[in-house]
């Protein structure tokens, strides 16, 4: 009889045979939790030949004294709206995964939503559950962004957003690859963002250094292959350019009025100088598309150097020594850590700077307040109100339907630091507002109703607000502030 048991015993437990499966980790790479600059290492595994590591990340494995077991945590980073059930809520998520290096068999916790870096790993060597073979090994596939799909010697195609594209080689203006641990699991999280003319393209890189974009890149002097292999092999985010031609920024003894003269008529395809601030191209823009009928009151370019100097940290240094240069009449905020890192003000001009990955971004225009005056000169009106009641806090929040003569710069004679309507004898009534004045007759006025939007606060309201409905439809909208609709109309609708 004990023979016999023996032998059953023996046929259900075979016995272990042979040292332990080989293991083996690889791809490390730092990853971060959202706004918490605390980093952790994040691994792919190999368990007995099998690759782990397509679709999972794991802390990096700690074995069991006697070499027959492996522990770790299998991370994920799950993007809002997912459809997996199985985790229990958005961000990141976490299970213990065993592993039995010698039967080549591994038992899996359920997912759980953690909050906190896994800093301190402790294992569990008894993990309750079924044990599968390692070769079962599954876990959610997770997706990387849109592939480049194919590279010929004349273009690039990808999918943008699912949407098959191809973009020419000789197109493209800026080259710019990304290394990310932010938000995700993958390992590592590898982008290109692709720009042509004012369109911009992210696309997801290969993670093989042989890859025909890669060799493309190289072959055409564009990429190194030593930075390549450097960007490739780093553990931490990076970021690297690999093509830029938004044309250099040049800055010189800045003249203020010189600069004024050269924004009255700029040629959108040629270098502008603005008074030592010579910049490639500089196109027109409106801080406010309600205003659009009058002349642009702001430009923008772009740039991918500054004097000549092409890393970060020596443009910044060259806008630091300009700064210097200045006279009196400029104010200035240099944020050397800041993507917007000048903010330069003068009573007529304001000046933005902005660098954020391989490209430059700049805005130029004129204050409110001499914008305001320089229109004056060209648009004005006869409205001479005889009443007027401020309202506080209150601003014009949009218009719709009204014809452009009904918007004009504010006089002097009317401009107030608050919102404030006006009446005259006429039946002419106004608002003005920011340094614009709203035009209409009492007669044109359907109704005034006070309203709300973004009740349900899906972009940050409620917003309680007053429209003026015009006959036709037109109607003009403010953000109540302290006032409301029975004030404005017992201000317009009643008898001097």
């Amino acid at each position: 009889m004990p023979d016999l048991f023996s032998f059953f015993q023996r046929f259900r437990s075979p016995p272990r045979t042979g040292a332990p499966v080989p293991f083996a980790t690889y791809d490390a790479f730092l990853h971060r939790f959202t706004d918490s600059p605390a980093r952790f290492r994040l691994v792919c595994l190999t368990v007995g030949g099998c690759d782990w590591g397509r679709h999972a990340r794991f802390t990096e494995p700690v074995v069991s004294a006697d070499g027959t077991r492996l522990f770790a945590w299998e991370l994920k980073w799950i993007p809002p709206l997912h459809e997996d059930r199985d985790f229990p809520r958005t961000g990141w998520n976490r299970r213990e995964v065993l592993v039995d290096l010698v039967g080549c068999t591994f038992v899996a916790s359920g997912w759980e939503g953690i909050r906190m870096a896994p800093v301190q790993v402790r294992p569990r060597w008894q993990l309750g559950g079924k044990a599968r073979p390692c070769k079962a090994f599954r876990s959610p596939v997770m997706g990387r962004g849109d592939p480049i799909d194919r590279v010929t010697d004349e273009a690039i195609e990808y999918r943008d957003y699912r949407t098959p594209r191809r973009t020419a080689w000789a197109g493209l203006t800026a080259i710019h690859f990304e290394k990310q641990a932010v938000n995700t699991n993958e390992l590592p999280v590898l982008w290109a963002n692709l720009r042509t003319g004012d369109h911009h393209a992210t696309v997801s890189l290969p993670p093989e250094p042989t890859h025909p974009f890669y060799a493309r890149l190289v072959a055409q002097g564009m990429l190194p292959l030593a930075a390549l292999e450097r960007f490739l092999a780093t553990e931490d985010e990076c970021e690297l350019t690999v093509l830029s031609t938004l044309g250099d920024l040049r800055l010189g003894k800045l003249d203020g009025d010189a600069a004024l003269r050269a924004l009255v008529d700029v040629d959108p395809d040629a270098p502008v100088d603005l008074g030592g601030l010579v910049v490639e191209r500089l196109r027109p823009s409106h801080r406010n598309r309600d205003k659009d009928s009058f002349p642009p009151d702001s430009w923008y370019f772009t740039f991918s150097t500054i004097n000549g100097k092409a890393a970060e940290t020596q443009m910044l240094d060259e806008v630091k020594h300009w700064l210097a240069t200045l006279g009196p009449a400029w104010t200035h905020e240099f944020r050397r850590d800041w993507s917007q890192f000048l903010e330069l003000r003068s009573p007529a001009l304001e000046l933005r700077l902005n660098y954020s990955r391989s490209e430059g971004f700049g805005s130029i225009g004129y204050t409110a307040n001499h914008y305001r005056r320089m229109l004056l000169a060209t648009y004005g009106t006869d409205f001479a109100p005889t009443r007027s009641s401020v309202i506080p806090n209150a601003t014009v929040s949009s218009r719709y339907g009204r014809p452009p003569e009904c918007l004009l710069p504010t006089p002097d004679a009317l401009h107030r630091p608050q919102l404030t309507l006006w009446r005259d004898e006429h039946g002419r009534c106004g608002i003005t507002d920011e340094g614009w004045l709203y035009l209409w007759r009492r007669d044109e006025v359907a109704a005034i109703e006070d309203g709300v939007s973004d009740e349900y606060a899906d972009r940050g309201g409620p917003y309680y607000e007053i429209d003026i409905v015009f006959h036709g439809g037109a109607r003009l909208t403010l953000r109540r502030g302290n006032g409301s609709a029975a004030q404005l109309s017992e201000f317009f609708e009643s008898t001097p």
